[in-house]
Protein backbone atom coordinates (compact mmCIF):
# COMPACT_ATOMS: atom_id res chain seq x y z
CA UNK A 1 0.00 0.00 0.00
CA UNK A 2 3.02 2.43 0.90
CA UNK A 3 4.45 1.89 -2.30
CA UNK A 4 0.63 2.28 -4.13
CA UNK A 5 0.69 5.86 -2.15
CA UNK A 6 3.58 6.99 -3.52
CA UNK A 7 2.33 6.16 -6.97
CA UNK A 8 -0.82 7.36 -6.76
CA UNK A 9 -2.40 9.17 -3.77
CA UNK A 10 -6.19 8.86 -3.68
CA UNK A 11 -8.34 8.23 -0.94
CA UNK A 12 -8.74 4.37 -1.17
CA UNK A 13 -5.14 3.88 -1.02
CA UNK A 14 -4.90 6.40 2.29
CA UNK A 15 -8.28 4.63 3.71
CA UNK A 16 -6.18 1.19 3.57
CA UNK A 17 -2.88 1.97 4.43
CA UNK A 18 -4.76 4.26 6.99
CA UNK A 19 -6.84 0.93 8.58
CA UNK A 20 -3.43 -0.83 8.43
CA UNK A 21 -1.68 1.24 10.07
CA UNK A 22 -3.67 1.55 12.91
CA UNK A 23 -4.26 -2.60 12.79
CA UNK A 24 -0.63 -2.88 13.96
CA UNK A 25 -0.20 -0.25 16.35
CA UNK A 26 1.39 2.65 14.31
CA UNK A 27 -1.31 4.75 15.84
CA UNK A 28 0.66 8.10 14.60
CA UNK A 29 0.38 7.11 10.85
CA UNK A 30 -3.13 6.21 10.75
CA UNK A 31 -3.72 9.67 12.13
CA UNK A 32 -1.74 10.52 9.64
CA UNK A 33 -3.83 9.40 6.80
CA UNK A 34 -6.68 10.53 8.80
CA UNK A 35 -5.33 14.02 8.16
CA UNK A 36 -4.83 13.24 4.77
CA UNK A 37 -8.18 12.34 4.01
CA UNK A 38 -9.69 15.41 6.09
CA UNK A 39 -7.25 17.98 4.12
CA UNK A 40 -8.97 16.03 0.72
CA UNK A 41 -12.20 16.15 1.87
CA UNK A 42 -11.96 19.99 1.73
CA UNK A 43 -11.10 19.95 -2.04
CA UNK A 44 -13.10 16.84 -3.21
CA UNK A 45 -15.71 14.77 -2.23
CA UNK A 46 -14.26 11.87 0.56
CA UNK A 47 -16.81 8.89 0.98
CA UNK A 48 -17.67 8.65 4.26
CA UNK A 49 -16.41 4.77 4.36
CA UNK A 50 -13.14 5.45 3.73
CA UNK A 51 -13.12 7.96 6.95
CA UNK A 52 -14.90 4.36 9.17
CA UNK A 53 -12.47 2.45 7.72
CA UNK A 54 -9.03 4.41 9.43
CA UNK A 55 -11.49 4.95 12.32
CA UNK A 56 -11.88 0.75 12.54
CA UNK A 57 -8.12 0.34 12.15
CA UNK A 58 -7.40 2.81 14.95
CA UNK A 59 -10.13 0.71 17.29
CA UNK A 60 -12.27 4.04 17.87
CA UNK A 61 -15.27 1.94 16.82
CA UNK A 62 -17.84 5.24 18.03
CA UNK A 63 -16.31 7.27 15.27
CA UNK A 64 -16.39 4.28 12.65
CA UNK A 65 -19.84 3.69 13.51
CA UNK A 66 -20.50 7.29 13.32
CA UNK A 67 -18.66 7.46 9.69
CA UNK A 68 -20.37 4.23 8.61
CA UNK A 69 -23.65 5.83 9.61
CA UNK A 70 -23.08 9.10 7.03
CA UNK A 71 -22.22 6.07 4.51
CA UNK A 72 -25.91 4.64 4.42
CA UNK A 73 -27.01 8.60 4.31
CA UNK A 74 -25.02 8.59 1.23
CA UNK A 75 -25.82 5.39 -0.11
CA UNK A 76 -21.93 4.61 -0.84
CA UNK A 77 -21.63 1.89 -3.05
CA UNK A 78 -19.39 -0.07 -0.85
CA UNK A 79 -22.02 -0.38 1.43
CA UNK A 80 -23.09 -4.02 -0.84
CA UNK A 81 -19.73 -5.11 -0.52
CA UNK A 82 -20.12 -4.90 3.83
CA UNK A 83 -23.65 -7.28 3.26
CA UNK A 84 -21.33 -9.67 1.19
CA UNK A 85 -18.99 -9.81 3.63
CA UNK A 86 -21.91 -10.52 6.81
CA UNK A 87 -23.44 -12.90 4.44
CA UNK A 88 -20.71 -14.84 4.04
CA UNK A 89 -18.85 -14.54 7.29
CA UNK A 90 -15.33 -13.21 5.78
CA UNK A 91 -12.97 -12.30 8.47
CA UNK A 92 -10.96 -10.23 6.70
CA UNK A 93 -12.03 -6.50 5.64
CA UNK A 94 -11.25 -2.77 7.29
CA UNK A 95 -14.71 -2.58 8.74
CA UNK A 96 -14.86 -6.58 10.45
CA UNK A 97 -15.60 -5.30 13.36
CA UNK A 98 -16.94 -2.45 13.16
CA UNK A 99 -19.96 -3.93 10.69
CA UNK A 100 -21.09 -6.21 14.03
CA UNK A 101 -21.83 -3.28 15.97
CA UNK A 102 -26.14 -3.60 16.99
CA UNK A 103 -26.16 0.04 15.66
CA UNK A 104 -24.53 -0.75 12.08
CA UNK A 105 -26.29 -4.14 11.92
CA UNK A 106 -29.96 -2.15 12.53
CA UNK A 107 -29.06 0.46 10.07
CA UNK A 108 -28.16 -1.59 7.31
CA UNK A 109 -31.35 -4.25 7.75
CA UNK A 110 -33.40 -0.98 8.04
CA UNK A 111 -31.73 -0.15 4.38
CA UNK A 112 -31.98 -3.53 3.02
CA UNK A 113 -28.29 -4.29 2.95
CA UNK A 114 -28.45 -7.41 4.95
CA UNK A 115 -31.34 -10.13 6.37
Amino acid sequence: YEKSLSLNCNQITLAELGYIYGETGKRDEAQGMLDQLFGMKKRQNVIAINLAKVYSGLGANDKAVEWLEKAIEERNAELVLLELETRVGTTGGALKETIKDPRIVKLLRHEGLIS
